[in-house]
């Protein structure tokens, strides 16, 4: 072929590609599969899909001029999950941009490990139902969010979970935390600035105090490490208990108390109350 022939044929083929990336963008959906592009391809499809969004903005705005509007989480996720491979993603502080149809959409990413949902606070309990979807979750951080006891319970779905952080949860109770005895491969737990009381601790301890009510061995955190109770209304004799517990070497090990200090040596107190698990 001439040097003239090549150069057509080369101008042909970006033609081509051109029109192909106009057309996958313009049908663009969640669910597409993008398994096989190229990180190269990937990052001329994610301009092409920001260039999109902006002129559908500024038509919508009726101004060309029109600064553009933040990129829906919804246009990301084929990239994030099959591209970019999102293992850790922080969504703090996202303001009425981060929502349950939010947490519905991370179902997408069978890869996430670690989620932060910091003063996420247009999160309900509902939407947290969703959350049990990311089966390979094992961090997560709602805190000083909306969530309450009804959320803690469909977080006891997230069995993979090895650190759960609720602190500043207004509406957590001790009901909340009795619901979260099936996350057995918990380590480390953050209470603070709750409502939960000494019968919260009872809760924790209870399949640890009365091995035998756990029948199907599905209940209890007997992995738990580290707990966080600071600004709660845990009593000094909730803590005594505990410390106690921890220092005959069950169920927590060589754990460690955060937000209460403790005497060494182990406190008289009566008998604990056994306290039913949460249905």
């Amino acid at each position: 072929f001439s040097p003239g022939v090549l150069s057509r044929m080369a101008e042909s083929s970006k033609t081509l590609a051109r029109l192909a990336l106009l057309e996958l963008c313009r049908s663009w959906h969640p669910s597409r599969s993008l398994s096989c592009l190229p990180l190269e391809l990937s990052r001329l499809v994610w301009e092409q899909l920001k260039a999109n969004h902006a002129l559908e903005h500024q038509a919508a705005a009726g101004d060309r001029d029109a600064p553009a509007a933040p990129m829906p989480c919804a246009l990301m996720f084929p990239l994030v999950r099959d591209v970019w491979r999102a293992s850790e993603m922080d969504l703090s502080d996202g303001g009425r941009w981060i929502t349950d149809d939010s947490l519905g959409a991370l179902a997408y990413l069978d890869g996430l490990a670690s989620l932060r949902l910091t003063l996420c606070r247009f999160l309900t309990d509902s939407g947290s139902a969703q959350l049990p979807r990311l089966s390979g979750l094992q961090a997560l951080d709602v805190s000083w969010t909306e969530l309450g006891d009804r959320a803690a319970g469909h977080l006891a779905g997230c069995l993979g979970l090895t650190s759960l952080n609720l602190t500043g949860l207004g509406g957590l109770t001790d009901r909340g935390v009795a619901s979260l005895l099936p996350l057995r491969r918990l380590q480390r737990l953050s209470l603070a600035s709750t409502s939960v009381t000494d019968a919260a601790l009872d809760y924790l301890t209870y399949y640890t105090r009365f091995p035998e009510a756990n029948t199907d061995g599905a209940r209890g955190v007997s992995e738990l490490r580290w707990l966080e109770l600071s600004n709660t209304r845990i009593t000094d004799t909730g803590v005594g208990k505990l410390v106690a517990i921890i220092e005959d070497g069950s169920p927590y090990g060589s754990g460690e108390v955060a937000g209460h200090s403790h005497s060494s040596r182990t406190p008289t107190v009566p008998e604990p109350t056994p306290y039913p698990h949460s249905t």
